[in-house]
C-alpha cells in the first residue's frame, strides 16, 4: 500500500504541477472512454497473466501508454481478477492511470471557464454547495487543486471514511510541519513556506465531508482547520471587510464549515477560535450556541463561548441565557481570597454565569445580587470577567436567584423621558 501511494503521489505531482494550455474540451462528457479503447485495454490486461514474459512486458508497456483510458479496466482487474499476476501488475499500473484521469478532469474543469458543465472533480461538489460556484469561487478552487497534496487528499474523500480520515490527518500534519518550521526560522524556510489560503480551502472542504471521529489525531488534537484559520494569511481573509484575494468565497466556505462542527471533542478549541478570530462573523453564532449547550465542554471554554455570544448578540441571547438557569454543572473555581479569617474558594456554576450575564444585560450590579469578587478587585466588573466573581455560599446563590425571580416579576420602570 505504501509503495502504491508513493507512486500515486509522484504521478499526481508530475501530472498536475503544470497549468494546461486549455486544449481540452470543457465538456466532461468528452472524457468518456470509447468502447474500442476499453476493449483494447481489457485484452491487454489479460495478457498481463501470459505465460510468456515478453508478452506480459509488452502488455504492461502498452497499458502505460494508454494512461487514463485503461483506468476502469485496471481498477477492476486489480480488485477482482482471479490471476494473482494480473492483480499485481494491474495494481502497479493503476496509480499512474488514476493520476492521468485526475489531470484530464482538471484540464476539462479549467477549460470550462464559464462553468457551463457539471464536473466530477474531487471536492468540487461540497465546495460548490458552500460557495455558490461563481467565478471567484472557481478561481479559488483551481488554486487549491493545483497543489498535488491538496488534490491527493480531496481524491481520498470518495474512499472509505477511515481512509479519507487518514488522508486528512496526514495533510494536517504536513501543513503543521511547514508552518512550524517557518515560525521557528529553520534553515531553508522563509515567507514562501507558509500555509496558503488554497491549502486551508482544501482542508476545510475535506473536514466538511469527513466526520471528526474518522480523523486520527494522536497527540495533535489541536490540528483542526481552526488552527490554520488563526494563521496568516487565512486569518486576514476571514476578517470583517477583508480585501485579501479570494476572501469572499473563502468566507462562504468557512461559514459552511462552521455549520458542520458538532463534535464536543473540538468544541473547547473552537470556543477560543470563534471568540478571538470570528468577531463580527455572524455565521459563528449557531456554533457558539452549540458549544454553550454542551456539557462536555471545558469550563473556561464554555464561559468564553457564552461571553462571545453575548458580545455578538447582546439582548437577543436572553432566551439562551434563561435556558441555562437550571444547569448546576461546575464552570470554574474562583478564589475570593481570605474572608473573615477563612479562605474562600467558591464555585461558579453554569447557571451562575447565565445569571451574571442576564444582570449585566439589564444593567444591574452583580454584587447587589450576592456575587462577590476577589479582595482588591473593582466591583464594576461585568459578567464577561467570568473567572473573577462567584457566589460565596449556596445560601448566597439561593438568595441571588430568588431576587432575580422577583426582578423578573417586577422589573424596574425605565426612567421617564424629559
Amino acid at each position: 500500500m505504501g509503495v502504491v501511494m508513493t507512486r500515486f503521489r509522484v504521478a499526481v505531482a508530475v501530472g498536475l504541477c503544470a497549468v494546461p494550455a486549455f486544449a481540452s474540451s470543457p465538456d466532461p462528457k468528452d472524457l468518456a472512454i470509447p468502447p474500442a479503447e476499453a476493449s483494447r485495454a481489457r485484452a491487454l490486461v489479460q495478457k498481463l497473466g501470459s505465460d510468456l514474459f515478453r508478452e506480459r512486458e509488452n502488455a504492461h508497456a502498452e497499458l502505460i501508454k494508454m494512461g487514463r483510458l485503461a483506468r476502469p479496466i485496471l481498477a477492476d482487474a486489480a480488485a477482482s481478477d482471479p490471476d494473482p499476476e494480473v492483480r499485481a501488475r494491474a495494481g502497479r499500473l493503476l496509480p499512474k492511470a488514476s493520476a492521468d484521469d485526475l489531470k484530464a478532469r482538471l484540464d476539462t474543469f479549467l477549460a470550462d471557464a464559464d462553468g457551463r458543465f457539471e464536473h466530477n472533480l474531487p471536492g468540487w461538489e461540497p465546495f460548490k454547495k458552500a460557495t455558490g460556484g461563481d467565478k471567484a469561487a472557481r478561481d479559488l478552487f483551481v488554486e487549491a487543486v493545483k497543489v498535488p497534496a491538496n488534490m491527493e487528499m480531496l481524491a481520498a474523500l470518495d474512499k472509505p471514511p477511515e481512509v479519507a480520515g487518514r488522508a486528512v490527518a496526514d495533510r494536517r500534519f504536513t501543513l503543521y510541519t511547514v508552518l512550524s518550521r517557518r515560525l521557528q526560522g529553520l534553515p531553508g524556510t522563509g515567507p514562501g513556506q507558509t500555509v496558503t489560503i488554497p491549502d486551508v480551502t482544501a482542508l476545510l472542504v475535506a473536514e466538511t465531508v469527513v466526520e471528526n471521529r474518522h480523523i486520527p489525531t494522536g497527540q495533535f488534537r489541536f490540528l483542526g482547520a481552526y488552527y490554520f484559520l488563526q494563521q496568516a494569511p487565512a486569518s486576514g481573509a476571514i476578517a470583517t471587510g477583508s480585501t485579501v484575494g479570494h476572501a469572499e468565497p473563502f468566507r462562504k466556505l468557512v461559514a459552511a464549515w462552521l455549520e458542520t462542527r458538532n463534535d464536543p471533542n473540538e468544541f473547547s478549541n473552537l470556543a477560543y477560535f470563534a471568540s478571538n478570530q470570528l468577531r463580527g462573523f455572524k455565521e459563528a453564532v449557531p456554533l457558539l450556541r452549540r458549544i454553550v449547550a454542551s456539557d462536555a465542554v471545558q469550563g473556561w471554554a464554555r464561559g468564553t463561548a457564552v461571553t462571545a455570544l453575548v458580545r455578538e448578540k447582546g439582548k437577543d441571547e436572553i432566551p439562551t441565557l434563561k435556558g441555562m438557569l437550571k444547569n448546576e454543572n461546575l464552570l470554574v473555581s474562583v478564589w475570593l481570597g481570605n474572608n473573615a479569617g477563612a479562605n474562600t474558594n467558591a464555585q461558579l456554576q453554569v447557571r451562575d454565569l447565565a445569571l451574571a450575564n442576564l444582570l449585566t444585560l439589564h444593567e444591574q450590579d452583580l454584587k447587589s445580587f450576592g456575587f462577590e469578587f476577589p479582595q482588591g478587585t473593582a466591583q464594576a466588573l461585568t459578567a464577561s470577567a467570568f473567572g473573577s466573581y462567584a457566589f460565596p455560599t449556596d445560601d448566597a446563590r439561593k438568595k441571588g436567584f430568588e431576587k432575580w425571580a422577583e426582578f423578573e416579576k417586577n422589573p424596574p420602570k425605565p426612567p421617564e423621558k424629559k
